[in-house]
């Protein structure tokens, strides 16, 4: 994975989202300040588009050294109008502040956070997500994550039996781009099929502490969780962090209209 991102970095994002916060239609939290390694990190989500539209829940750097995740997340936010109806988005745009500024994938007291979703007790970062997101219920949540291992980018997904795949879709829509897509067989022994690893039955826990996992098993029915290639250049992975969440919010926002309009008949 690339160098560290700096202090300064995680500054400039602080700034960034406040910008995104003075908007209208957009809410900013500051859910603590991490007051560690010397800094004093606010730990943020945002919030944006109606409470009673189709819910997705986004999030970015669980791990700190893998940066286009959260590069995608807030331009994302930037790029879009909070008064949108069609859905509501609740954004941790950076999990591991102390990660971020080092360039770690662990947090600065040694945590690789997406192990930590299920103990008791648990880091601060993992404890404020999950009082955060306490009794909400999402249609969708995206984790966006680095590979420093592959080639081209993949995904994980997890879907109960009456919701629609996005994998495919996504796959394609980056395909398109001229972006490359994983090729190997499997990905940590799991089958790859067309850039979608095949899921397995997994239930979070002490051991399986996999914050998709955690969020498949308390709060959606839904998750997805897109790699990109860490050795292409950062502007080709945010491309395709970008291109995931508009394809998946597009879909979500299309069946919260037909929705809506099943309802009016």
């Amino acid at each position: 994975m690339e160098s560290a991102p700096s202090i300064g970095r995680y500054t400039a994002l602080i700034r960034r989202l406040d910008a995104i916060g003075r908007r209208e239609g957009f809410t900013l939290e500051v859910l603590d300040v991490l007051r560690r390694g010397g800094y004093a990190l606010p730990f943020f989500v945002v919030r944006c588009g109606p409470e009673r539209a189709v819910q997705v829940c986004v999030s970015a750097g669980i791990h700190g050294d893998e940066p286009a995740g959260v590069e995608a997340i807030v331009r994302h936010l930037e790029q879009s109008d909070g008064n949108d109806g069609a859905v509501g988005l609740t954004v941790f745009p950076c999990l591991n502040p102390s990660g971020y500024i080092a360039g770690s994938r662990r947090n600065d007291v040694g945590f690789d956070l997406n192990r930590t979703f299920g103990q008791e007790p648990a880091p601060i970062e993992t404890e404020l997500v999950r009082q955060r997101l306490a009794g909400q219920r999402f249609a969708l949540a995206l984790d966006l994550h680095e590979d420093s291992d592959a080639r081209g980018f993949y995904l994980y997904e997890h879907v109960r039996a009456e919701r629609a795949r996005l994998g495919p879709r996504i796959v394609s829509r980056i395909a398109a781009l001229g972006m490359p897509i994983q090729d190997s067989d499997s990905i940590e022994g799991r089958r790859l099929i067309g850039g979608c690893v095949e899921p397995a039955e997994e239930q979070v826990s002490e051991t399986v502490g996999f914050l998709s996992i955690y969020l498949f098993d308390r709060h959606c029915d839904h998750t997805l969780n897109p790699e990109t290639p860490a050795a292409m250049p950062m502007p080709s992975r945010v491309a395709m962090h970008l291109m995931t969440l508009a394809t998946a919010v597009t879909a979500l926002a299309r069946a919260g209209a037909g929705d809506r309009a099943d309802t009016r008949r």
